[in-house]
């Protein structure tokens, strides 16, 4: 029979672009929980604005973003149904709710005691999110509300302070998430097996992850956003982290401003943006003139000196810190 020569298509070229909008519009950070969203035709971006009071729908053929929550109280935990035609976010940090991507009424899901730390919607409508309670890990629930399902339970004895930010590996039984280290450990990414309930470590010193279909995982390291190939058969990374981002807005627990579309258009909150400034600590002389201090931190507040000049004490994002200068 004859013989066909199929050649692969031309990479489609890697383009960029920034999206501005009205100052009531522009996007309001959350440091415990993600505050973007995109669709996974990777047509239309889902934020917060207003100092987190509305959810913004922007497609990107448009010029302005629509709102299509507007309420009082706070907003926060960005994620949409895998059809795309769902919102779902939290409500005054605990309450779980979900709203039609075109606008209307919005459904409560879950009443819960404790603040967000990252939700996903499951293609078989139920939804798996964390909480700030370190008594549970992974909780999940059905997108039309109900029982709520306890997953995971973080291990003290391992090192484990709380299981956070979960998301699914296409097409597996597999679920990955953070683990919020106890102490000054660094934070570790893990894969939960559905069926049998077990988890392990996959990778060390990364947060937040998300799986692509071309075989990476994405994840942060430290304030980057990095991808390594990551075999889903094994539950093993394959090779070095490339850095995708070198700085995006990072927060407490290992929370991260970015999202990507399953056509692989990544959306993400510079970190070189108004809202979160980076601090150096520097010394000043009387005339003026600064010099670095030396102290690893690029987020420190409130610095206090101790009364011989040896040691300083700053806030770094949730946890005091105490430097030693010699």
């Amino acid at each position: 029979g004859p013989v066909r020569l199929f050649e692969p298509p031309p990479a489609a070229p890697l383009t960029g672009t920034m999206m501005t909008s009205s100052p009531k519009a522009r996007l309001a950070v959350d440091i415990a929980d993600r505050s973007l969203a995109i669709t996974p035709d990777g047509s239309r971006v889902v934020f917060l604005g207003s100092e987190k009071t509305q959810i913004f729908v922007r497609s990107f053929d448009s010029i302005e973003p629509t709102p299509i929550v507007t309420t009082d109280n706070l907003l926060r935990g960005i994620f949409l149904s895998p059809d795309g035609r769902w919102v779902g976010y939290f409500e005054s940090n605990t309450t779980l709710r979900k709203v039609p991507i075109s606008g209307g009424s919005p459904v409560t899901i879950y009443a819960g005691d404790s603040p967000s730390r990252g939700a996903v919607w499951a293609p078989d409508n139920t939804i798996v999110f964390a909480t700030a309670s370190s008594d549970t890990g992974l909780l999940r629930i059905s997108a039309d509300g109900g029982a709520i399902t306890v997953l995971t339970r973080p291990k003290p004895e391992l090192g484990e302070f709380d299981h956070v930010f979960p998301s699914f590996v296409p097409g597996t039984s597999t679920l990955i998430f953070s683990i919020a280290s106890m102490g000054d450990r660094p934070p570790r990414v893990a894969a939960l097996d559905l069926e049998s309930g077990a988890w392990k470590t996959v990778l060390e010193g990364a947060a937040h992850p998300l799986y692509l279909p071309t075989g990476h995982l994405l994840h942060t390291g430290g304030r980057a956003l990095r991808a390594v190939p990551f075999d889903v058969k094994r539950l093993e990374a394959r090779g070095a982290p490339v850095t995708i981002v070198p700085r995006l807005i990072a927060g407490t627990l290992g929370s991260a401003e970015y999202a990507i579309s399953q056509n692989g258009t990544l959306i993400y909150f510079d970190a070189g943006g108004p809202t979160e400034p980076v601090r150096s600590l520097v010394w000043v002389n009387r005339r003026g003139q600064e010099t670095p201090a030396g102290v690893d931190t690029d987020s420190a507040a409130h610095p206090r000196l101790s009364p011989d000049g040896t040691r300083l004490v700053f806030v770094d994002t949730a946890d005091l810190f105490l430097w030693d200068f010699q």
